[in-house]
């Protein structure tokens, strides 16, 4: 009895004392999903991008709050609860705007068991406190936007990628970093520019990832980028300075030794082109295609060389939106990524995180087929129902994610032995009230082997000024 009092205790506190919305919007608040189902009809488009998620401060009901009093200091709190299956997290979501421009976020979270709960990379203690073992912090940092600029400073995971849910170099899913962010728009142009710490192990092999981007947009139909993605790595490696320019090539640096390190190979580079275009807001087409390695030398071909490549798109069709009350979606998906892709002759610099790959969450060497039905009527329920054929082999950096290519000679894909799994997902969200909802899924891959897993979310939240 003494034990439950004690939790529900934390729980209060945990709502009264968070103080300070987040830059980036997590993808487990229905506020991301709501965004992705307005994006297929062709709505907020000015603020749709392929280099970065639409961010709390691009989204229009937040801009209100913000402007109504530009000289004030604007704090949104938000702290609650989110449980699904064995797994629950207790987490405070706060976010200030200062003078308009000037901008904090912070979103920690303390947890009983990882299993069902996105993107969460903390190490469990062998204690607990009232059943919870671990925590972390996952978005947190301070930055200015106006306009055209935006700086930022803090923890996150950036997602590059035209269309929902097919991003395959770097995503929203992955475990996330520190990093600075440096963006302009221009109008209809707009470039984007990170660099960030990942990671150091056991052997003092400190890593790091950097990201330029290029963006054109209209505003309401099309958008095209280009963007070039680097991790590079080294013994004791500090900050590499030839990589702040926001505008050099990998290529231009590496082979002219403009490295702060002797060794040659101690970088690898990834460009990504990016298409996300609308008709009508009926029919939305999305598409990547990523070079990690080109094959271009005669003798290498006579080899028998690959390519290190990938590929993803999506095709949306919403055909009847009744009166923009109620959205059916039907949406089909492809993700296709080589063999040898993402992995490189220094395993130090493969595109993984804590384990986990940055991108596709695969990691490589496979391929997945998805087709779906989204409902949503804005108000009570949305629901997403979807089958999904998922095969990747032994080479995907899911196994061995910090070992180098096996080879880069031709050879079946996916390679050695495969992992294969067709599995029908059926997620439904209903909102109870504004600030509380619930969830169910069912999957399986088989009649005898389907599940199906309960959760809710819960939260209390407030706004005001400080003049």
């Amino acid at each position: 009895m003494r034990l439950e009092k004690n939790y529900q205790l934390l729980i209060i506190l945990i709502f009264v004392i968070n103080n300070i919305n987040t830059q980036n919007i997590p993808y487990e608040f229905f506020e991301s999903k709501y965004d992705n189902y307005f994006l297929d009809i062709g709505q907020d488009w000015d603020r749709n991008s392929n280099l970065g998620v639409i961010r709390f401060q691009d989204l229009k009901n937040f801009e209100s709050y913000s402007t109504m009093y530009p000289e004030s200091l604007y704090i949104n709190l938000r702290g609650g609860l989110y449980t699904f299956s064995s797994s629950t997290a207790i987490y405070n979501f706060s976010h200030f705007i200062y003078k308009k421009y000037l901008y904090g976020y912070l979103y920690p979270r303390v947890i009983n068991n990882e299993v069902y709960i996105d993107r969460f990379t903390g190490i469990p203690r062998e204690i607990s406190r009232f059943g919870f073992n671990s925590g972390e912090t996952d978005l947190s940092g301070i930055g200015f936007q106006n306009n055209w600029l935006r700086f930022q400073i803090g923890r996150g995971s950036e997602s590059w990628s035209a269309g929902s849910d097919i991003a395959i170099l770097v995503s929203k899913f992955s475990p996330s970093y520190d990093y600075f962010l440096l963006g302009s728009d221009y109008g209809n142009l707009r470039v984007r520019y990170f660099h960030g710490f990942l990671e150091s192990n056991l052997n003092q092999i400190n890593r790091y990832i950097i990201g330029k981007g290029v963006e054109y947009s209209n505003k309401k139909s099309i958008i095209i980028s280009f963007s070039e993605t680097v991790i590079y790595s080294g013994f004791n490696k500090s900050l590499d300075f030839a990589y702040l320019n926001p505008i050099s090539s990998h290529l231009e640096i590496e082979l002219n030794n403009r490295l702060n390190h002797s060794e040659s190979g101690g970088a690898n580079a990834v460009w990504q082109f990016s298409s996300d275009l609308m008709y009508k807001d009926l029919l939305r087409f999305s598409f990547n295609y990523i070079i990690d390695e080109y094959v271009l030398d005669e003798i290498q071909k006579k080899e028998g060389k690959e390519n290190g490549l990938a590929y993803s798109y999506r095709l949306a069709i919403s055909p009847n939106q009744l009166n923009k009350k109620v959205i059916f979606n039907f949406y089909a998906s492809y993700i296709k990524v080589g063999t040898p892709t993402f992995r490189h002759g220094i395993g130090s610099n493969n595109f993984v995180q804590r384990g986990v790959p940055l991108g596709w969450e695969f990691g490589s060497d496979g391929n997945e087929l998805k087709i779906g039905l989204k409902y949503f009527d804005r108000k009570k329920l949305s629901a997403d129902v979807c089958w999904s054929n998922i095969k990747f082999g032994s080479e995907s950096i899911l196994y061995r994610p910090y070992e180098k290519y096996k080879d880069y000679l031709k050879g079946t894909f996916p390679s050695g032995y495969i992992k294969k799994t067709n599995t029908f997902t059926t997620q439904i969200e209903y909102n109870v009230k504004k600030n509380f909802r619930v969830m169910s899924i069912i999957e399986g891959d088989k009649i005898k082997n389907i599940s199906l897993k309960f959760g809710l979310k819960f939260y209390l939240s407030n706004k005001f000024y400080v003049k």
